[in-house]
């Protein structure tokens, strides 16, 4: 599963761990149909059904399990983190639920049912319809030559606290995920960040905190890192621990955003030189000079590529930080300050002299 949000990342780092599948359909399925399945048989498949361009509003997990009486069956969970109501959910869960079908026909398995979740935690309540007849007006005859299913769905943008059932692992990922899209977010944060602190002696529990702090800082804007820093350093000894933790991950992180975002300016800078000298090379009208314009480009077009890259790099980053992050020697960096200094120097000349003649 390609994880790109940190709605994806969150969801997926919360429900992909069995025993916390487990109690969320412990404690969330009706009450008619819990005793029709076996939990004791749960195991994570590593599929993903949702397509691309809708894995920003949406990400997908895929359950094995079994019935009761023996045959196996699927919970399939959608997490919906839309900012709207979608009507359209039901035909997006059918598509999945076809493909899932479809790989079974694919491996010549027999086709076993499946029981579609919706998890909501958007900003307004779900309104609209939980079956897939739902999206039809036509006349009663008609309905019984449509396919039909409904779904399960959690809606967590208007629970209580005093609704949000489980074992502490799932009230503390249901109370997340109901504050993220909440505007008073930076005021619930200590509350938040003490009730996530409750992890602390469970197994891996640290590990999750600091998840919920990457989400909560990744994907609101809401709160900032300062607020977050507060709200973990009145957890006392073990705040500061998992403090300096974060701001050493949050900063790996950071130069590797850098880095891509590096890749891609030389990339596209050299397209641009090499554009430049294949023109060159037209305009000259000989296959042999174009030839030299483009090996020429390709050369100049590089070093030029670097030199504008890491000018900008250092408007921000020590010079052993550029090197680093671009993978060049650290004698390149200072040449290149040494240049930008210069440069900044002309600059600088050109404009008292520009002011002087102006003045005379």
């Amino acid at each position: 599963m390609t994880v790109q949000t940190p709605h994806d990342h969150f969801f997926y780092q919360s429900f992909s761990r069995v025993d916390i599948a487990r109690n969320y359909l412990e404690e969330y399925l009706p009450d008619d149909i819990l005793p029709l399945f076996d939990l004791v048989y749960l195991e994570l498949e590593p599929d993903s059904f949702v397509d691309e361009e809708l894995r920003k509003h949406q990400s997908d997990l895929l359950y094995r399990t079994k019935l009761a009486t023996g045959e196996e069956a699927y919970f399939y969970f959608l997490f919906e983190h839309k900012s709207y109501n979608d009507l359209l959910v039901a035909l997006q869960l059918l598509r999945y639920m076809v493909r899932c079908w479809e790989r079974q026909e694919t491996e010549q398995v027999a086709l076993v049912p499946i029981f579609p979740i919706v998890i909501h935690h958007g900003p307004q309540r779900w309104r609209i319809p939980l079956t897939f007849a739902a999206l039809f007006e036509v006349p009663t005859p008609l309905i019984g030559y449509l396919p039909d299913f409904r779904y399960h769905l959690t809606d967590l943008s208007y629970k209580s606290d005093e609704d949000i059932r489980g074992r502490i692992w799932l009230r503390v990922i249901f109370a997340i995920l109901r504050a993220i899209f909440n505007p008073q977010l930076r005021h619930e944060l200590d509350e938040l960040i003490g009730l996530a602190f409750q992890l602390q002696r469970q197994p891996t529990g640290l590990d999750f905190i600091r998840t919920i702090l990457y989400y909560l800082a990744k994907a609101t804007g809401k709160v900032d890192a300062r607020d977050l820093q507060k709200a973990v350093l009145k957890q006392g000894q073990q705040g500061e621990t998992v403090m300096k933790t974060i701001a050493e991950q949050w900063k790996d992180e950071a130069r590797e955003e850098v880095r891509e975002e590096v890749r891609e300016e030389m990339r596209q800078l050299a397209e641009e030189w090499m554009k430049e000298a294949r023109q060159q090379g037209l305009e000259q009208g000989l296959e042999q000079g174009l030839e030299r314009g483009v090996s020429k480009g390709r050369q100049e077009g590089r070093e030029e590529a670097l030199q504008q890259v890491g000018w900008r790099l250092l408007s921000t980053f020590e010079v052993a930080q550029v090197s680093e992050l671009m993978n060049v020697p650290v004698e390149k960096v200072v040449k290149w300050q040494k240049q930008l200094a210069e440069k900044q120097k002309a600059a600088n000349n050109e404009d008292i002299d520009s002011s002087n003649n102006n003045g005379g």
